[in-house]
Formats: structure tokens, sequence, C-alpha cells
């Protein structure tokens, strides 16, 4: 078994399948089953977490911004990926709001990848800056309890948005990704 089936199998079995892992080793890229594996000059686990479909987010190009370049100290939590009607080029500067959440959330993010699937397309968006990250994680815990709330819903239990957000913290917290910038 090879380096990348140790690390699949890991993520696979370790992981909330709501996360995916990008890894950076050295030089190409491979794709399976919903885990990237990017090869660069360091291993890190960046951590995207799939924003809940039922939550639209508004995703507008803007000026291609400079990101700081990514380290080896850039692990955990640094972004969301989302199922969009449109392709985004990679590495294009993209703004995000979220207005059933919070209609003043505005946030810039860089697109890391795009991928064409039958339902859609799906991107990465990572937030390279500490302080745009940390709003994006508070931002996407809030979706996480909103989503979790209507889904209760559909099963035909009637929670408020606190009773929500209490079962959810209890549940799933716990494995919602930290970050480290």
């Amino acid at each position: 078994m090879n380096l990348v089936s140790h690390i699949l199998k890991f993520v696979c079995t370790e992981r909330a399948k709501s996360v995916q892992f990008a890894f950076f080793f050295k030089h190409s890229a491979f794709l399976a089953d919903n885990i990237n594996i990017y090869i660069n000059s360091w291993l890190v686990a960046m951590e995207f977490v799939a924003h809940p479909r039922d939550l639209p987010l508004a995703i507008t190009l803007i000026e291609d911004q400079p990101f700081p370049p990514t380290n080896e100290e850039r692990a955990g939590f640094v972004g969301i990926t989302y199922v969009t009607l449109r392709p985004f080029d990679n590495g294009r500067s993209v703004r995000i709001t979220l207005e059933e959440i919070d209609p003043n959330f505005c946030v810039s993010g860089r697109i890391v990848w795009c991928n064409k699937e039958s339902d859609g397309y799906h991107v990465a968006i990572e937030f390279p800056t500490k302080e745009e990250c940390y709003c994006v994680r508070m931002i996407e815990q809030l979706s996480q309890i909103e989503h979790y709330r209507r889904q209760a819903k559909i099963d035909g239990r009637r929670l408020n948005y606190n009773e929500a957000a209490a079962e959810w913290i209890q549940k799933f917290a716990a494995s919602f990704p930290a970050f480290s910038i």
C-alpha cells in the first residue's frame, strides 16, 4: 500500500465526512473519493468544511488579490467546499456572502479547486488570512446549526435555534475542525 493509500484510508476512517482534506507533498495532484491530495513541497493537512446546500452562498469574482503564500504552519480549517452551477478558475479571488445567516457577512477568498460533477461544480475556497478564516469558521458553524435545525424539521422535530445549537454542539462541535495559521 503506497503513502497516498494510507492517507486516504486514515482520512476516510478517522474524520467526519463533511470535512475534506488537501495534503501538500511535492509536485503533482490526485483526486479520489472527494479527498484531494495536492503534491507540493511539504506535508500540511488543510481542512475544508462542506457548506450546506440549503443555505445558498453568493460567490462573485473579484479582482485578483495577493494572498499570503501557503506555509508549513498552515493546518486545520482553511475554507469551505460548495456546489455551484458555474465553474471558477483555480487561483481566482472571490467574494462570499451569506444573506440567510448574516446579511453583513462578506469575505474574500481564493478558489483552490473546481471539479465538474453531475450535480454542478464542486469548488473549494480558502480564506488565507487569520481574520477571514476565523469569521468563515464561525459562520460555518452557524450554517451547520441552521442546517441541522432544518433537517430536524424534515424529520418531524421542531427545534428553535437555541435547541438546535445545543444539540449540534453536543453531537458535532468536538469534530468540527479547528484552524491554525
